[in-house]
């Protein structure tokens, strides 16, 4: 049996990736929809087992490996933050944000860099205000219209409280480590 597929590339380095190969030892690789989830695995001569945490758990879809929890919320949150179109960033960001995006740009960015950019950006200015709305939305089932404040100045709304069904675990610390 060979791990070699037809077609090993599947995405445009523009685009979010949409589809991946999984490749598991003895078995057929099969092309699946989405994005690989962020996996770890041991080194193979380490003897002792990982220790489970809340950012490391072993792997439903790799058996040897470990997921990176983290990663999976950091993308998902920067993704839905993204599609909102940047809520909680300066001015200045904003349009640096915009200019990297514009349509007709000589040397476009590869979406791997677009998106290690923008994680930085959403960890160091956007994380706390989009937290909060998304917390607001949740708790007051906001379902329509955008983030209506100014961008540079957030209201506090009054009733904060984590989104029903949500663990604890899964809202923004004021570490920053969600």
């Amino acid at each position: 049996m060979s791990f070699e597929v037809s077609e090993p590339i599947q995405n445009s380095p523009f685009e979010k990736p949409s589809r991946y190969w999984y490749i598991q030892e003895g078995e057929e690789p099969q092309l699946r929809e989405g994005r690989r989830p962020p996996v770890i695995f041991p080194p193979r001569d380490q003897k002792e087992e990982w220790t489970e945490t809340a950012l490391l758990r072993r792997s439903k879809e790799y058996p040897a490996g470990y997921e990176l929890a983290l990663v999976r919320l950091i993308r998902e949150r920067t993704d839905a933050w993204r599609g909102q179109d940047y809520p909680g960033v300066t001015r200045t960001t904003l349009e640096l944000l915009q200019w990297w995006r514009r349509e007709g740009r000589e040397k476009r960015l590869f979406f791997a860099q677009l998106e290690a950019a923008e994680t930085i950006i959403f960890l160091t200015e956007a994380r706390p205000i989009f937290c909060k709305e998304s917390r607001y939305r949740a708790t007051n089932r906001v379902t329509s219209g955008r983030w209506k404040a100014s961008r540079a100045s957030y209201g506090t709304p009054a009733r904060w409280r984590p989104a029903p069904g949500r663990p604890p675990s899964w809202e923004c610390s004021p570490l920053g480590a969600f």
